[in-house]
């Protein structure tokens, strides 16, 4: 009976600290890579709550020996906040060696709830990102929990938007929901230090007996 009582416990605890994982979703946009610059702006929209978890663009050029991306974000839109750091936040970085088949990728972790919108920033801190030409249609590209948005690009660091609109030429992918790290709470935790407890005790139950046969 201690037995069954403790494997039920240890299932019970491994119930309650591990999350079910989210099925990933990808946005691809148009064709890309008909223009570029230092930097291109955007803005993400969510429909229901995700979590973005990586942006790809094309490659306007790139030194052989490598070069080096930004991409900085902030809550909101890029609309109004073009020529000013404020606000924004370096996320994530990344490199390229070779120019247009050569694709960026950014990894993040960017929660937005339904509703609200986070606008973009990717820099080419020694090169030119790519970008595409836009159209001044909205959204440029979406399913039913993402659209991204038409912005625009940059010729300096924070420079204020010089080209519109302009758009991102790749992909962005999602989690549905929000991610945050589980932290038990106090029922919770009792219940584990209840399970681990049973799970001793039928360990050492069993060993005992063990003992003497």
């Amino acid at each position: 009976m201690l037995k069954h009582l403790g494997a039920m416990a240890a299932g019970l605890v491994i119930a309650i600290v591990l999350p079910v994982a989210a099925m990933a979703q990808t946005v691809t946009t148009p064709p890309w890579l008909t223009n570029g610059n230092n930097g291109l702006m955007f803005d993400v929209q969510a429909t229901n709550d995700l979590t973005v978890t990586n942006i790809t663009d094309a490659v306007l050029s790139a030194n052989p020996g490598g070069s080096t991306f930004e991409l900085y974000s902030r809550p909101g839109t890029y609309v109004g906040n073009a020529a000013s750091s404020a606000g924004w936040e370096l996320i994530s970085t990344g490199s390229a060696t070779a120019t247009g088949a050569n694709r960026l990728s950014f990894t993040l972790n960017a929660a937005i709830p339904a509703g609200q919108t986070r606008a973009f920033y990717l820099r080419g801190v020694n090169a030119s990102v790519g970008y595409v030409n836009g159209t001044q249609s909205s959204p440029w590209a979406s399913d039913a929990n993402l659209a991204i948005t038409e912005g625009g690009g940059l010729t300096d660091f924070f420079g204020g938007i010089t080209n519109s609109p302009r758009a991102l030429g790749g992909s962005i992918t999602y989690t549905p929901g929000i991610e945050v790290e589980a932290i038990p709470t106090m029922s919770e935790w009792a219940m584990i230090l209840l399970g681990l407890t049973l799970a001793g005790g039928a360990a050492l139950y069993i060993q005992r007996r063990r003992l003497e046969v």
